[in-house]
């Protein structure tokens, strides 16, 4: 009987062992009380998208409108220039109009996009001249990746060119 009473308190006894003292509840406490109150705070946020979700919808809808006038525009002036193109047999060639080499000036996504980009690089020189030349640093643009260009693409979607040379 006293070899059993001696297991049971020795049990008792690691049992206390393992549980945590006040000090370690007190700071187990505190470490759920900022996860409870960082959570709270991500859940307001999450609160805030369902309003976003409201304006996405709305943006959306606005960028298919926009597309689908674009996309009637350009069918437009494609068949322009495929017509040109087998009138003058070749003298206007629709490639060089739509990459800005040609004899018709033409607003293409490329030529847009091809400009944005030279843009973007003298503006990157201008800002690296500056920063070297003032006590005050200026964030490289290589950086941060800058939306230059959005194009239609065939299928509808729109992808977006960034600046990161």
């Amino acid at each position: 009987k006293i070899q059993e009473r001696k297991a049971n308190i020795m049990l008792d006894v690691q049992k206390l062992l393992l549980t945590p003292k006040n000090a370690e509840v007190d700071v187990m406490l505190s470490n759920c009380q900022s996860d409870v109150k960082r959570l709270n705070e991500r859940l307001e946020l999450y609160r805030t998208f369902e309003d976003n979700g409201r304006k996405r919808k709305i943006i959306l809808s606005n960028i298919n409108h926009f597309a689908s006038h674009w996309k009637k525009r350009r069918h437009i002036c494609m068949e322009v220039l495929n017509m040109l193109q087998d009138c003058t047999e070749g003298a206007i060639s629709v490639k060089k109009c739509l990459s800005g080499a040609g004899q018709i000036e033409i607003d293409s996504d490329e030529y847009v996009s091809k400009q944005a980009w030279e843009s973007a690089l003298n503006k990157k020189k201008y800002q690296l001249k500056v920063s070297n030349n003032s006590t005050f640093g200026t964030t490289d643009v290589a950086e941060q990746h800058e939306l230059i260009s959005v194009r239609l693409l065939p299928n509808g979607s729109v992808d977006c060119v960034y600046f990161s040379p």
